[in-house]
């Protein structure tokens, strides 16, 4: 069975950029990386249009046999499916297609599933950066 461990912001603060995008972001430490584990990271509200995602991960395995999704837990693959980021470490954006300007009609937890387990674990630092406007389509054009 998966272990499912929440690591989501407790007391960090949504922060607002004057052209209506919301950014969040989390950094973490995983005690594991087992086969669908999933990492609850954080919470995007009800309405929410997601404008960008990005995952910064660490070298989570001394070989080459993890990899990520990221998504939610209706669809763990939403934003991000299969990734090797975990391998050597490094930086994936959003890359499924039709992912982002998806609009959540719930509050809902966006995770990180562990696809493929990790060979030999090693404990590295994960960021999660998640870009979501409550608008759909902003317009960043200063108003005259």
């Amino acid at each position: 069975m998966a272990t499912t461990t929440d690591y989501r912001a407790t007391g960090s603060q949504a922060k607002f950029i004057p052209t209506g995008e919301i950014v969040r972001a989390v950094t973490f430490t995983p005690a594991a990386a087992g086969l669908n584990d999933i990492w609850k990271v954080l919470d995007v509200p009800a309405g929410a249009y997601i404008t960008d995602l990005t995952l910064d991960c660490g070298d989570l395995d001394s070989s080459t046999g993890i990899t990520l999704d990221v998504g939610d837990a209706s669809t763990p693959q939403r934003f991000i499916a299969a990734s090797n980021v975990g391998q050597a470490g490094g930086i994936v954006s959003a890359s499924v297609t039709g992912c982002l300007n998806y609009q959540y009609t719930a509050q809902t937890n966006i995770q990180i599933k562990v696809h493929a387990a990790a060979t030999g674990f090693q404990a590295a630092a994960v960021t999660l950066i998640v870009r979501y406007s409550m608008l759909k389509g902003i317009d960043v054009a200063p108003e005259r």
